[in-house]
């Protein structure tokens, strides 16, 4: 079966400098995948370059057998990359609902439309109450972002990234920063994504990483060093010397 996303030889040099070096990895649908590593190690770096923020210096990046490396992040949203960030980006003096509005009409391509204007196309509205309904923050439409608690702000970039339809989607650290009382709620929603969503997560939360992921993918120094079944890794002596440290689970 063809890969939903398939990274072959990715590599990104600054000059002499490899800041990615030969990358090679894929996601089926309905996978279920972590990407870790040290600080720095490059996983952003990773993310950035399969979502089109950066251009790899060689390689290929290919969605459905696509190879959609030359496309910029509006094209590569089209083809079916969605994305959340460490640091959230949402419009913070806008609703909940405006906000949701604002993806599901990029999806549609339909950026012609006002976020204020009364007479909203029906399926742009019935799009965005379904998707508020899947992520339980059906009862904050109205609420202004920044009056939402950090946890539900998480939830809303969630939404606001299943809005485009991804075929692939890549969640950068969505459990960062957010207490540990409202970070169940996000391992909840994660765990209930569509099961036929390739889903790629970077995650420092070891805990949420074995909770969640079947597959796992070890990162250090730009460089690919493990990757396997999730019971696999968690005893690869490499790993645990690199990332894990001392103790299960970099306890």
């Amino acid at each position: 079966m063809q890969p939903k996303l398939e990274l072959r030889n990715v590599s990104l040099a600054f000059g002499a400098l490899k800041v990615t070096n030969d990358v090679s990895l894929s996601l089926a649908a309905g996978a279920r995948t972590a990407l870790i590593g040290p600080n720095g190690a490059g996983k952003t770096t990773l993310i950035n370059l399969i979502s089109g923020v950066l251009r790899p210096s060689s390689g290929s990046i290919r969605i459905d057998g696509r190879d959609v490396v030359r496309f910029n992040q509006d094209r590569r949203v089209k083809e079916g990359i969605g994305r959340t960030f460490q640091i959230n980006r949402l419009f913070r003096d806008l609703s909940v609902e405006e906000n949701l509005r604002i993806a599901v009409i990029q999806q549609q391509g339909r950026a012609h439309q006002l976020i204020g204007r009364r007479a909203v196309d029906d399926g742009i509205q019935e799009a965005v109450i379904r998707i508020l309904a899947q992520l339980g923050i059906a009862d904050r439409a109205g609420t202004r972002v920044r009056h939402l608690a950090y946890g539900e702000q998480r939830l809303l970039e969630i939404a606001m990234a299943l809005a485009l339809q991804p075929k692939v989607l890549l969640l950068d650290e969505p459990a960062a920063g957010v207490p540990k009382g409202e970070s169940e709620i996000i391992i909840g929603t994660i765990e209930r994504l569509p099961k036929d969503l390739a889903v790629l997560l970077i995650e420092h939360d070891m805990d949420l990483v074995f909770r969640f992921a079947s597959d796992i993918h070890v990162l250090a120094s730009g460089a690919l060093i493990a990757s396997g079944p999730a019971s696999e890794i968690a005893r690869n002596e490499r790993v645990r010397e690199v990332y894990f440290g001392r103790g299960k689970h970099g306890q």
